[in-house]
């Protein structure tokens, strides 16, 4: 064998390797079982209900998953790079849907789509019935009706909210995840240690911008308040919410 069939084998083996390891970091993290929460009545002047725990947790101090905006599944890897509705290639570059700017789109696509669609749903597909990611409006609702009180489960920080009827429910300081690990000074080695901070998606995109969408900031001691100011490729907890029968 000459040194030029060696050297083309040797690259090939090399290119195998890398692609192999590449898309193992992008594909879904290992499912887990599906434990449906309850739905609890806060008291709420919509009568809107929430989840006890978050998507991918059993218990209300459990983080459960983390889901790119318009994602259903957990990965390994959260980056522009392995979003689901973003495309490059040697063409153009941008994103596929939810695009409000020609300039961030893919070849200049645009649309009117400013809430997740039920497909896209990751409460919707996994709990069914009218199972949803909260709007925008929902975390309002819930900041301005419900009082606030940071606090530990089972030694996990989070914070627990009240509604005006006595009823509460607890959201754990999970952090956010972003390229393969969870971002510094949030949840690490869980459940050994627990940050001071999380945040949790609504199914609203930012007005007229494309990338960032509505959250729930959580943080100690301060409790919850509703920013624009997170990236939709980011990894974010969910908790559902569902409207009364």
């Amino acid at each position: 064998m000459n040194s030029k069939v060696k050297i083309a084998i040797l690259c090939a083996l090399v290119l195998a390797i890398l692609y192999f390891y590449t898309n193992r970091d992008a594909k879904s993290a290992p499912e887990k079982v599906i434990v449906k929460p309850t739905a609890v009545d806060l008291g709420l002047p919509s009568g809107l209900l929430w989840a006890s725990h978050n998507i991918g947790a059993t218990v209300p101090e459990e983080p459960g998953g983390y889901f790119a905006w318009g994602e259903i599944k957990s990965k390994r890897l959260y980056s522009r790079d392995t979003y689901k509705y973003y495309r490059t290639d040697s063409l153009s570059d941008g994103y596929t849907k939810y695009c409000h700017m020609s300039s961030r789109g893919y070849k200049g696509y645009t649309d009117t789509l400013s809430t997740l669609e039920m497909c896209d749903d990751v409460a919707n597909v996994q709990l069914g019935g009218n199972w949803r990611i909260p709007t925008k409006e929902d975390w309002l609702e819930l900041c301005r009706h419900c009082k606030q009180e940071c606090c530990e489960i089972n030694g996990l920080k989070g914070c627990k909210v009240t509604g005006p009827n006595g009823n509460s429910i607890f959201f754990p300081f999970a952090g956010s995840c972003y390229d393969n690990s969870v971002l510094t000074h949030h949840l690490t080695e869980y459940p050994k240690r627990m940050g001071n901070y999380g945040e949790y998606w609504s199914s609203s995109l930012c007005g007229g911008w494309t990338v960032n969408v509505w959250c729930a900031d959580f943080s100690s001691p301060y409790g919850f308040s509703v920013t624009e100011s997170v990236n939709r490729n980011f990894g974010l907890s969910v908790r559902p919410v569902c409207s009364a029968e």
